[in-house]
């Protein structure tokens, strides 16, 4: 019998405990809400492809926020550097209602036991659209909306990744879905990977009439090496969305292939038919005013 085993198992699920104190996922969030978690650290080497779940840090850092206040943002921040292991790794992330930053940054050879960064965030509102009959509630109906996407991403080294994905989620029950949007590749032996994203992208997400429902937006950008082994190559990833993502408005509300009218009841006050303000870094004031624009008090269930 290994006596180690049982003490070493508890270790390693103190450590994680402790890292996801200080983490946010989609799960933990009630709408409405704006939402930062941010990761620096050895992982345990799974650390999922799924957007607003728990990362499995081991050793690093970790720290989250979330703002209920509709023209307010939250920001958070996570660092991790180790000189032994010749391994630095930095993420940040804002969010707003409708306006999501994220920034994850990787440098560590291929011998590191699977370092990561990792910033998550987002927003998500209650909603409510009443139904064309009583039959209808609680039958579903395609929204489609628009983000507006800008970033650059980067990889190098024997084997590193770099990754930024956006999903749009009903509840808290986040998984892959034919709307998700994915960018991101591998540098690879000295094929390195660099790709500049700028545009705006459509989604298209089944919501419920007559009930009320959470709609969140969610954002992972993960940077880090792809492979773990006995190479001193450095692996170099970075994810910078920090120029951002954001809202831009209701395209579309449509059941049984008869549109409706897109003005939902929300809970935040915020009338999302509109696109999200764009606002300078060094102009809080005027952020303020526009987000103020862009909640428009209505009368419904909330």
């Amino acid at each position: 019998m290994n006596h180690h085993t049982a003490p070493m198992a508890l270790l390693l699920a103190t450590l994680v405990a402790n890292a996801h104190a200080d983490q946010l996922s989609t799960a933990l969030v009630t709408g409405p809400a704006a939402w930062t978690s941010i990761c620096s650290g050895i992982s345990i080497g799974n650390t999922s492809t799924i957007v607003g779940l728990i990362v499995p840090i081991t050793e690093g850092q970790c720290n989250s926020g979330q703002t209920a206040n509709p023209v307010g943002t939250v920001s958070s921040s996570a660092a991790y550097a180790s000189a032994s292991l010749n391994t630095t790794l930095s993420g940040q992330g804002t969010a707003g209602f409708g306006v999501l930053k994220l920034r994850a940054e990787s440098s560590a050879p291929n011998r590191t036991h699977f370092p990561a960064t990792l910033a998550q965030g987002g927003w998500e509102d209650t909603l409510f659209h009443a139904a064309p009959t009583p039959a209808d509630v609680g039958k579903n109906a395609d929204l489609t909306f628009s983000l507006w996407v800008d970033g650059d991403l980067s990889a190098a080294g024997f084997n590193a990744g770099a990754r930024m994905q956006l999903v749009a989620y009903v509840g808290s029950n986040v998984s892959h879905h034919p709307w998700d949007l994915s960018f991101g590749g591998q540098g690879f032996q000295g094929d390195p990977y660099q790709e500049t994203v700028g545009g705006l992208y459509s989604m298209t997400i089944p919501v419920p009439l007559g009930v009320a429902f959470d709609l969140g937006i969610a954002g992972r950008a993960q940077a880090g090496p792809a492979s773990y082994g006995a190479i001193d190559i450095i692996n170099t990833g970075l994810v910078d969305f920090s120029h951002t993502v954001r809202w831009a408005g209701i395209d579309s509300f449509v059941y049984n292939g008869i549109p409706l009218d897109t003005n939902f009841d929300a809970a935040s006050g915020i009338d999302w038919t509109l696109a999200a303000p764009v606002s300078e870094p060094s102009s809080a004031l005027l952020m303020a005013a526009g987000l103020a624009l862009f909640v428009r008090r209505r009368r419904g269930l909330f």
